[in-house]
């Protein structure tokens, strides 16, 4: 066999040869029951180390089998294609098992050698090897992993036998004296069978094993999908809350802004007015104390001056100055300079008390609400429907209703319907749960009242009857019939 293909045979199944513990190849391999396969001196190792039997690939413990961890499945399977891997790789760099030097032309599978055209032609001649079977180089190499590791199957670890039967008793393969003599596991109990008739039968089980495990498969693979495009609507329903937010916030921004822009015209509105006025109170005030002091400025003048002219000029000047004081302009301001921003105050106070909390989760629960009567009369009939508040994917497998027991809804016409004869007085309790969460409206309370009397007992000395001597009966609205 060509070094090259050799090789790719075990790089193909080199995964499967690692032991999950020791991570080197497999030695003694043994199978846990959920299929991983460990060595049997590190399965040792890990009980005596933690006390339990544990897989250190999916972390489930299992109980210690009784007579230790030996006594564990061996994966002959794996164990099998260790042993021709560990053939084969002996093989690669070798000439014919007769070291003659002659190119190998063939492998024989019963003597489990390499051999030249002169060995085949004694295997063909010699009577004793003609039952042995060779397989070309060539077919050697067409051959898959799986076929060059079937080449050499698993033999009895005891007697070196091939393994012919099946032990019922310890549900093993077994050769065939270990059905004359017994095995280790069964001590004398064996129940032996031809192999062909254990794998007919393995087979049959594996047949339905196989069609339960792919339905069960496909219903996996159907919620898988389910599950995926809730995930996409997820993914879609974060992605427009996001988008609306954005969007919120960008109206919000915006619309302050433009508050903001009119808060400011109106402030320079406002500040225009107000200087306008100031500034004539300021001008005012100038021109008044500019004439004032041009009145006292000349009244000192003339005082300097002789008492005749003083008096003579100085008394227009006094006039003038007395009449300009009592025409004084006001003095008290008519703006305190102030302009107030509470509109946009008031804003920022509203944006300030945002919580981000307001943001919930919602369910396909939050969408759906119970509709029905709350009252009915013993042995009527009650209808209760699954309303939908917000178009939302549900189905009738989704709704648990439990009504003293388990019920069901149905679909009619689009509608979730549970129809149900009320037949004993008292309070019901109707609960309707989506993925384990109560819908709207539910627990829902129904309270069953008993029935109109159906006999009345005439016990009556001429009340209650009318004219024509008949019963007056009143109904449950107290009017008299």
């Amino acid at each position: 066999m060509a070094v090259s293909k050799v090789n790719t045979f075990i790089e193909d199944i080199n995964d499967h040869l690692e032991c999950g513990i020791c991570k080197n190849r497999l030695n003694d391999p043994k199978t846990l029951n959920c299929l991983h396969t460990f060595c049997l001196t590190c399965l040792e190792k890990c009980v005596t180390t933690k006390g339990t039997l544990t897989c250190s690939t999916c972390s489930k413990t299992y109980p210690i089998p009784e007579g230790g961890i030996t006594k564990l499945s061996t994966n002959t399977f794996l164990k099998n294609i260790l042993e021709t891997v560990e053939h084969f790789l002996e093989k690669i760099e070798k000439k014919c098992v007769c070291e003659k030097g002659e190119k190998v032309e063939s492998y024989c599978q019963d003597c489990k050698e390499y051999i030249c055209s002169i060995c085949c032609a004694s295997h063909k001649g010699i009577p004793a090897l003609r039952s042995h079977k060779l397989y070309s180089m060539n077919e050697m190499k067409e051959m898959s992993s799986i076929q060059i590791a079937s080449l050499h199957p698993p033999q009895c670890e005891v007697h070196e036998k091939p393994l012919e039967f099946y032990c019922k008793d310890c549900e093993n393969p077994i050769c065939v004296n270990c059905t004359i003599l017994g095995h280790r596991d069964c001590e004398g109990r064996q129940k032996p069978i031809a192999i062909i008739e254990a794998f007919k039968t393995f087979k049959e089980t594996t047949t339905k094993l196989e069609k339960d495990a792919n339905t069960y498969t496909t219903e996996l693979e159907k919620s898988l999908i389910e599950v995926y495009e809730i995930d996409i609507g997820l993914y879609k329903n974060k992605k427009n809350c996001l988008q609306d937010i954005e969007d919120c916030v960008e109206e919000t921004i915006t619309a302050i802004r433009k508050k903001g822009e009119a808060l400011k015209n109106q402030v320079k509105t406002i500040y225009e007015e107000k200087k306008t006025e100031i500034g004539e109170q300021i001008n005012e005030f100038k021109k008044t104390i500019s004439d004032m002091k041009t009145k006292l400025n000349l009244l000192h003048q003339i005082l300097k001056g002789n008492e005749v002219s003083a008096i003579a000029s100085g008394k227009m000047i006094v006039r003038a100055l007395t009449d300009r004081m009592n025409d004084l302009p006001k003095t008290q301001q008519i703006d305190d300079g102030q302009t107030d921003f509470y509109q946009i105050k008031q804003q920022f106070v509203q944006l300030q008390k945002f919580n981000p909390e307001n943001v919930i989760k919602v369910t396909t629960a939050d969408h759906l609400t119970l509709q029905g009567k709350e009252s009915v009369i013993e042995n009527e009939t009650i209808v209760i429907k699954v309303i939908k508040l917000k178009e939302c994917e549900v189905d009738t497998t989704q709704l648990n209703a439990t009504w003293s027991q388990q019920t069901k809804f149905q679909e009619q016409n689009g509608e979730y319907v549970l129809t149900r004869k009320c037949t004993s007085p008292g309070d019901c309790r109707l609960d309707v749960t989506v993925d384990g969460k109560h819908i709207i409206n539910s627990p829902m309370t129904i309270t069953v009242q008993k029935e109109l009397i159906n006999s009345i007992k005439l016990n009556y000395g001429g009340q209650n009857v009318d004219e024509d001597d008949c019963l007056l009966i009143s109904d449950w609205t107290n009017q008299i019939c």
